[in-house]
């Protein structure tokens, strides 16, 4: 924000602002005024007539951003309340640099110059940046709202199957739904000695040869743990060319003892 500033009258019209009250408004008081610290130190290294109000301002943008944020700790900052933060934080940047700039003459005909372009360009770059922020957010939980209703659709249709027993009738039937509905590239479901089921990308060999585990179900199986592998060798299959690059494996549970596990995979490292 500095340093794409315009000169004018041996000061700077920037957008420092927006980047040290974003940060407050998104990290609260410490942020902001670490922040407006690093931004405000860098700019005082600068010189000119305003590099102490600029840099005292600076920290003070941050420290009140931060301070906006302590009022809404559970919640995104909306972009009419960063608007309104940003108005406040420019003009009161504007009176330090009347207070604290000489000669005063000089600072009295800077602020005329930038205050308002200043503070309507950065309080409007503050609130866009707040926005995108809340709508990212809002994204994500939509996409988890999504995640967790494949689940409970998923789970919902493999219970009764699952409640039949860990058969190989029954973890077919049980792949056969998560492939289906979960858009994995392949689905395995496996008891504590072989494969039972293998749905998808790779299945004529992992279900020919022997129905031998690959290195990462065994570590599953032996430690009970959910496991994610990110890439091929983490996947730990013997088989030459095997497409598989990434897999999150599931012990499932009876009782609090393991009778199997289940996982799906894919192609390529994809899996969110």
């Amino acid at each position: 924000g500095t340093y794409v500033g315009i000169p004018v009258s041996d000061a700077l019209a920037n957008s420092r602002a927006v980047g040290v009250m974003a940060a407050g408004l998104v990290g609260g008081p410490l942020v902001g005024a670490g922040t407006g610290l690093l931004a405000g130190g860098h700019r005082f290294l600068l010189g000119g007539f305003t590099a102490f109000s600029c840099a005292l301002s600076s920290l003070m943008e941050g420290l009140l951003a931060g301070w906006v944020k302590k009022r809404f700790p559970n919640q995104p900052v909306t972009w009419e309340i960063a608007l309104i933060t940003g108005v406040i934080g420019e003009t009161a940047q504007m009176l330090i640099i009347l207070w604290t700039a000489k000669p005063y003459a000089q600072a009295v005909e800077l602020v005329e110059n930038i205050a308002v372009p200043m503070t309507l360009t950065n309080s409007i770059g503050l609130a866009v940046f707040m926005l995108i922020i809340k709508t990212i957010i809002e994204d994500q939980n939509r996409a988890g709202a999504v995640q967790a209703q494949k689940v409970l659709r998923i789970t919902a249709k493999t219970l009764p199957h699952f409640r039949r027993g860990l058969t190989q009738a029954s973890a077919e039937a049980a792949a056969e739904i998560i492939y289906r509905y979960g858009g994995y590239h392949s689905v395995a479901v496996t008891d504590t000695r072989k494969v039972l089921a293998f749905i998808g990308a790779e299945a004529e060999h992992h279900l020919t040869a022997n129905r031998q585990f690959t290195r990462s179900t065994r570590q599953v199986i032996e430690k009970g743990e959910i496991y994610i592998a990110a890439n091929a060798a983490e996947v730990g299959c013997d088989y030459p060319g095997c497409t598989l690059r990434s897999a999150i494996i599931v012990p499932l549970k009876s009782r609090g003892k393991i009778v199997g596990q289940y996982r799906h995979r894919y192609l390529k490292k994809s899996y969110s």
